[in-house]
Parts: C-alpha cells; sequence; structure tokens
C-alpha cells in the first residue's frame, strides 16, 4: 500500500500536479464554482471530523448500577395464527 502512495506521488511530482493546481479548471466559471463547492464541502467535513474527535475524546461513560437497583423487565412477544408446537411431547 505504501508502494502505491509513493508511486501516485511520484507520479504527481513528476507530472507537475504538485506546483500546478489545475489553473485551466478555475479559468471558467464553471469550473471554478466546482472546484470552490469541493473545497468547501472537504473543509466542512474536516470540521466535522473535529467536532467528532473531540465528542469521543471527552466521553464518560454512566456509572453501572447493582442489580438491586435495576427495574425489572417483562418481555411479551405476540404471535398470530401459530400452528401446532413441532417440539412439543404428547
Amino acid at each position: 500500500m505504501a508502494a502505491l502512495f509513493a508511486g501516485i506521488l511520484a507520479l504527481a511530482i513528476h507530472t507537475g500536479s504538485m506546483t500546478d493546481n489545475f489553473p485551466q479548471l478555475y479559468a471558467t466559471p464553471l469550473g471554478a464554482t466546482v472546484m470552490m463547492s469541493i473545497a468547501a464541502y472537504s473543509s466542512l467535513m474536516l470540521l466535522v471530523l473535529l467536532v467528532r474527535v473531540f465528542m469521543v475524546m471527552s466521553y464518560k461513560s454512566a456509572p453501572s448500577l447493582p442489580d438491586g437497583d435495576l427495574p425489572s423487565v417483562t418481555v411479551i412477544i405476540p404471535a398470530y395464527n401459530e400452528g401446532a408446537d413441532c417440539g412439543a411431547v404428547d
């Protein structure tokens, strides 16, 4: 994976993509709008990522309760038109 990344980086430097920021894309109003929209979206997603990192780092779990303090729960499973139980022994 690192070799693939290094190859892509070397190709970008060789073709000039690292130093020439595609001025032909900014030359037209549509190209400039698309590129600015992509930059704004990328900035927004970076901000969302930073907020999520902050939330994860500041997370504190709730203290657990002893078994006596836990509420009791009853589970009711509704059934409709059930046939005979296949596992029942007569």
